[in-house]
């Protein structure tokens, strides 16, 4: 393989008619004596280059193709290139070319393959370009243009394919469309296009192919789509499409691939769709349809992918199911199916890689008779009614990665024979008991959440300084991204999802990203010490031990868990003091340490103090910011326990008195007859002056009468 610059002696080559030095590392600027070369036909010049595209190349008219793809040009794309009116491709693709592409282009009339995808140019596509009477391929992907389509597309009516996704372009698309009867493939993907379909559309009867996902078109689907009978894919996903599902698509015998998913299409799924015998790929994801499963669900034996989740549909899940024994990837989660996994699910689906069957109302057991050659990597029954254990054929599953029971009522000790490859484990809010009695590891864990449940014993037993996917590595962190599903036959990435909580709130990730790293053991029955090698779990970003029975110190071991976000080990009977080491956590934005036996002084640091008295109230010993306690002079309530204890004997001896001096009078009026008649007559004149009292009070009252009591009354009820 050759490098260095292109020396400009080889410009000297005057005769010089096909020149191909592609594939190689040749760097720098093309020599502005390339022009010298007006023979020249062929030039291929795919390699390392950079600079601007030399102006002097318009020289050369006898030019037909002319390959600089996988470059570095930049500048703006030049307009002499108009005068290579000989040249039938042209291929720019991979530079960094920017700026408008130039009129000068559509005077490329014999031109019959373009290619200026994957570069920086902007502004809208020149007129001229529809009117280029040769243009057969045409390729603008990848770049930043904008504006809408001219009508004046339907000339070309020698086009057979066009890329225009991933731009910025607007508008409608021209119903003039319909006039290209030669069209392969449409591709006009991830812009900004709104407005209907045009039901013209339906005239390109020999396409193939048509991407039109990730816009804003709107309205129903039309039924002249189904005129399409050579198409093989169809992407129209991630629209505002509403409306039923076309049962015409039935129409389309040839379909591989069919996308429709994340719109708000309506209505059952229609039973012609059993007429693709060919289908590889269905997903109608996320819109409101709706009707029983079983009316579609007999597919061709050969589909590979099928995702019909966030919808409506009801129904158990049929046995006929396990019919298409090449399914790789099944996701009917987020329904409203019922009954049981059929036993056949595991057993003939021997390809399954992803089983998705969460948010559902399912109920019976997890069959537990998976295949001794289990493909799976990804097991989803989350949030179902799911009872009895976890299987024990699952260690089969050696390339299991994700499995989520979480809310269901399944029972059992903790499932130690998962195999070693699991990344992400949630078996929250179930049944599961018993101590933690595993002798394995599992070193790539990223994700695990056991909370809720009735799990006791320590925590020792988990091996934590085996799970180096939680500690930081460049390694290890190139692994982590790939925590997913890869259909390489179709270039598609599935991303799993897991909802954690955290303070009380859920959250659902939709996509778990590499740095979220995740541990909660919350709402259980753990003892004893917290292990110090959770410290060592350095990439660590959630840490959730509350509401447990832990006792001993706060590890100082935690300071080293530098990408710790959220930590929270309330509701345990931790003592001693917080480590200072805590408060250089500088990531932490939650943090709950409350309703513990910590004694001593908050730490100061840049983060502890932000956070409310509520992280670290139900500690009587602790004080400092941000409690309202100062460390010198404590509130009498936060007195130390001891002290509490102290006998207070002012109080013994004033009671003790008064005691012995009742016990002394009682004592005497009993026995003394002549003391107890004379304290009784004393007693009795008492009365009776209290009663002469009273007896006079009416008297004057009835001497005065009733009106003047009732106006006395009056004027002190008016008074305040």
């Amino acid at each position: 393989m050759l490098s260095g610059i292109i020396l400009k002696e080889i410009c000297a080559l005057t005769n010089l008619q096909h020149l191909d030095m592609s594939i190689n590392n040749f760097s720098g600027p093309v020599p502005t004596e390339i022009g010298n070369l007006t023979m020249l036909q062929w030039l291929y010049l795919d390699n390392m280059l950079s600079g601007n595209i030399p102006k002097e190349i318009a020289a050369l008219t006898n030019l037909q193709s002319l390959f600089m793809s996988n470059n570095s040009f930049s500048g703006k794309l030049p307009s002499e290139l108009g005068n290579l009116t000989m040249l039938n491709s042209l291929l720019l693709t991979r530079n960094n070319l920017n700026g408008n592409i130039p009129e000068e282009i559509g005077c490329l009339t014999n031109l019959k393959g373009l290619s200026l995808s994957y570069n920086r140019l902007k502004g809208p596509l020149p007129a001229t370009i529809f009117s280029m009477p040769s243009l057969q391929y045409a390729s603008f992907a990848f770049n930043k243009l904008s504006g809408s389509l001219s009508r004046d597309n339907g000339n070309m009516t020698s086009l057979l394919r066009i890329g225009l996704e991933f731009n910025n372009f607007t508008g409608n698309i021209p119903k003039e469309i319909g006039h290209l009867r030669n069209f392969e493939r449409l591709s006009m993907s991830r812009n900004m296009f709104s407005g209907s379909l045009p039901r013209e559309i339906g005239n390109l009867i020999t396409m193939y192919g048509l991407f039109i996902h990730n816009n804003a078109l709107s309205g129903h689907i039309p039924r002249e789509i189904g005129h399409l009978v050579n198409l093989i894919e169809l992407q129209l996903e991630e629209n505002n499409f509403n409306g039923p599902f076309p049962e015409e698509i039935g129409n389309m015998t040839l379909l591989s691939y069919l996308w429709l998913n994340n719109n708000n299409l309506n209505g059952p799924i229609p039973s012609t769709i059993v007429n693709q015998s060919r289908l590889l790929s269905l997903v109608l994801d996320s819109n409101n349809l709706s009707g029983e499963i079983t009316t579609f669900i007999l597919l061709s034996p050969d589909i590979k992918f099928l995702s019909i989740a966030n919808n409506r549909l009801w129904g158990p899940l049929p046995p006929f199911i396990c019919n298409n024994t090449s399914l790789e990837f099944l996701d009917f989660s987020n329904n409203n199916l019922s009954g049981s996994i059929p036993l056949c699910l595991f057993e003939n689906l021997k390809n399954l890689q992803v089983l998705n069957l969460g948010g559902n109302n399912m109920t019976g057991w997890i069959p537990d008779n998976i295949s001794s050659n289990c493909s799976l990597k990804t097991l989803d029954v989350s949030h179902n009614n799911l009872v009895g254990g976890v299987p024990l054929s699952l260690e089969n599953c050696t390339s299991l990665e994700v499995m989520n029971v979480r809310n269901n009522h399944i029972v059992g000790k903790f499932p130690c024979m998962l195999p070693s490859s699991l990344r992400l484990l949630v078996l929250r809010s179930n049944r599961f008991h018993g101590e933690i009695t595993c002798r394995k590891s599992w070193p790539s864990h990223q994700i695990i959440d056991i909370a809720s449940n009735n799990f006791s014993g320590s925590l020792n037993p988990f091996n934590f300084t085996y799970w180096r996917g939680m500690v930081l590595d460049r390694d290890a962190e190139l692994e982590r991204i790939n925590l997913g599903f890869m259909a390489s036959y179709m270039e598609f990435y599935y991303g799993n999802e897991v909802t954690l909580t955290i303070k009380g709130l859920e959250l659902e990730l939709v996509k778990i990203w590499p740095e979220f790293i995740s541990i909660d053991f919350s709402c259980n029955n753990f003892h004893g010490e917290i292990p110090v090698e959770i410290g060592e779990l350095s990439s660590l970003y959630l840490l959730n031990l509350s509401h447990n029975s832990l006792s001993g110190r706060i590890p100082k071991s935690f300071g080293k868990l530098r990408q710790l976000g959220s930590l929270d080990i309330s509701m345990n009977q931790l003592t001693g003091e917080i480590p200072k080491e805590i408060a250089y956590l500088t990531f932490l934005v939650v943090m709950n340490v409350s309703h513990n036996k910590l004694v001593g002084e908050i730490p100061i640091g840049n983060q502890l103090q932000t956070f409310s008295a509520d992280s670290f109230e139900g500690n009587i010993g602790l004080c400092g910011l941000p409690l309202n306690i100062s460390c010198t002079n404590p509130s009498p309530r936060f007195v130390d326990v001891e002290s509490d204890r102290e006998v207070e004997w002012d109080y013994v001896f004033a009671a003790a008195g008064y005691v012995v001096g009742l016990g002394g009078f009682s004592w005497v009026l009993l026995l003394c007859r002549s003391f107890r008649y004379k304290y009784f007559e004393k007693l009795e004149d008492v009365f009776e002056k209290i009663f002469e009292c009273c007896q006079r009070r009416k008297e004057e009252i009835d001497g005065v009468g009733w009106n003047q009591v009732i106006r006395d009354n009056s004027m002190n009820r008016w008074s305040w």
